[in-house]
């Protein structure tokens, strides 16, 4: 059985905090975590087997800030690591009597990318694809992208695991109170964007506790047709005495889990500051509850990185920054791409929800017409952007670099 056939068969327990379970075992704060895979294995471990014996389905391996960016480490170091994790995680994991299975746990590189930061697309996929066919290499059965609060990151994150692995892909945003990204973003936005990329099952984790994650998880099922993944922290995290706790006991947070499968969730695990005692309610609670029948919504959406908007059909996209115009042509052919922000913020400001880019320029070169518009539209332009162009290439780049689902026509 893999992991996609046991999202089929039940619902499947996720582990719970790793680093929180690893501070209050005595870790200093300042510590790396991922370090402590080649320096104190059986601290590690020992969290890890805590889970298994809870009943948790996966375990997450120690290697969510394994990357080279965020260790500043070259591959050998980063290779060390990742071998190291998924090992002790797949020693905790064969203790079990049944089948637990191994996760290869990726967070952010901890940089923005470009053009809110100065990490680029691809030095982020290629920190990603490092991290991801290692963890392949030793032993992970699948990918769990979490804690994301970017886009455009989560974006790159998918495409290096599934363009260079056959490993499932769970991949989990962050969302604050109010339901936004660290970027701006909101859930539609995220959920549209993930609808469109190779992933096994998306939801969010981290950032929220149970009760306060039920909007943003009311809003996942609602949108997506994927199964849903739930991994909130326990409660809130204060400060008490200078320790830091959080607002839910384990009874609570297990009847949250349950009724987030109640609604139609697949997976349920927890964030910072749950313990295997909160996993082992939450798997006794959710283990013989009927998921709920989740309807396709047939809803089709497109989003920028801000927002979505529902498709009802192409001939709704009217408002158009036109190659036809002679002002927008001679921009396009000098690469004059704020005056092509100009357009699209009149556009925008009065009352587009959709803005349309004619790259087609009468037979004129159009193979560079296009990159500048993803260097200055953001974060001005939050209206998501549909494409007119038949060149292959161009139409290739869109769709790796463009942060939001699009969709491009040849016509409107």
């Amino acid at each position: 059985m893999d992991f996609k056939d046991l999202l089929k068969t039940k619902t499947v327990i996720f582990d719970g905090g790793l680093g929180t379970m690893l501070q209050s075992s005595g870790t200093a704060m300042n510590e790396i975590p991922e370090t402590l895979n080649l320096a104190a294995p059986e601290k590690v471990y020992a969290v890890h087997k805590a889970y298994v014996d809870a009943g948790a389905d996966v375990i997450s391996a120690n290697t969510f800030g394994a990357n080279a960016i965020k260790l500043k480490s070259g591959q050998s170091y980063v290779d060390e690591v990742i071998k190291a994790a998924v090992t002790n995680a797949r020693k905790a994991a064969e203790t079990a009597g049944k089948k637990v299975f191994t996760a290869l746990d990726m967070g952010s590189t901890g940089r923005l990318l470009k053009p809110l930061g100065d990490l680029s697309f691809d030095e982020a996929y290629d920190a990603f694809k490092q991290a991801a066919t290692a963890g392949e290499k030793y032993g992970a059965e699948l990918a769990i992208i979490e804690t994301v609060t970017d886009t455009l990151e989560m974006k790159a994150a998918v495409l290096a695991v599934a363009e260079n692995t056959s490993l499932p892909v769970a991949a989990s945003f962050s969302f604050d109170q109010n339901g936004r990204l660290l970027t701006g973003g909101d859930i539609g936005a995220a959920v549209t964007l993930l609808n469109s990329l190779p992933v096994t099952i998306l939801g969010l984790n981290c950032g929220l506790g149970p009760d306060a994650a039920e909007k943003s998880v009311d809003k996942i099922l609602e949108m997506s047709d994927f199964p849903v993944i739930v991994q909130p922290n326990a409660g809130l995290p204060v400060t008490e005495n200078g320790v830091t706790v959080y607002g839910s006991d384990a009874e609570e947070f297990a009847d949250k889990m349950a009724g987030f499968v109640k609604k139609g969730v697949s997976a349920v695990g927890g964030c910072c500051g749950t313990t295997p005692e909160d996993i082992r309610l939450a798997a006794l609670k959710c283990r013989d509850i009927m998921k709920a029948e989740r309807k396709k919504s047939g809803r089709v959406y497109i989003s920028s990185y801000m927002k979505a908007v529902e498709m009802a059909d192409k001939a709704g996209f009217n408002n158009v920054i036109s190659a036809n115009s002679q002002n927008v042509k001679n921009a396009l052919l000098a690469k004059d791409y704020y005056a092509l922000l100009d357009e699209a913020l009149s556009l925008q400001d009065g009352g587009a929800e959709a803005i349309a880019v004619d790259l087609r320029l009468d037979g004129a070169d159009e193979s560079e017409s296009y990159k500048g518009i993803f260097e200055v539209f953001p974060p001005f332009v939050t209206a998501p952007l549909v494409f007119m162009t038949e060149n292959a290439g161009v139409i290739k780049f869109i769709d790796r670099y463009y942060n939001g689902k699009t969709v491009i026509y040849g016509e409107i």
